[in-house]
């Protein structure tokens, strides 16, 4: 595990030095439970482009191919994500919710209501220029007037 997140900080290094995807917001992998000792890489970088992420997918493979040396059995999958995307906002709320430091396994992350991660190593993240306020619930209240009720 410890090599894995070594490699995966140099990748993010290389990534950051080379600028081709711009500002990294997080770059973080995640424990798969339908398939044991395999992680999810998850990628977001203010330089994707949103409508040529192949191209954006194949760089970030290229530079894990050559700090892996070609032996990504680790790896189940590798996923790109704008910084504007729900999903980005939530990891970004709930890492900033707890105590976390890049590099170690965090357990039980509560991602959101009803969802939870139940292992994941931030190798990088930077969400100060995210806007992170909550989610306002709007709730549409109509108030029923006797003239509606005569509708029914």
């Amino acid at each position: 595990m410890k090599e894995i997140i070594i490699k995966l900080n140099k990748v993010v290094g290389l990534i950051i030095s080379e600028g081709k995807l711009g500002k990294v917001v997080l770059f973080a992998m995640i424990t798969r439970s339908d398939l044991e000792g395999k992680w999810d890489i998850l990628i977001s970088t203010d330089g994707l482009e949103k409508n040529n992420s192949e191209k954006d997918l194949m760089y970030v493979i290229e530079q894990l191919k050559k700090e892996f040396i070609n032996d990504l059995s680790s790896i189940s999958q590798i996923v790109l994500f704008l910084p504007t995307e729900d999903i980005i906002k939530d990891f970004a709320r709930a890492l900033t919710e707890i105590d976390y430091k890049e590099g170690e396994i965090i357990s039980s992350l509560k991602l959101k209501e009803g969802v939870t991660i139940g292992e994941m190593c931030v190798i990088k993240g930077d969400f100060s220029n995210l806007d992170l306020k909550p989610i306002d619930k709007v709730v549409k209240e109509e108030t029923i007037t006797t003239d509606k009720v005569d509708e029914f």
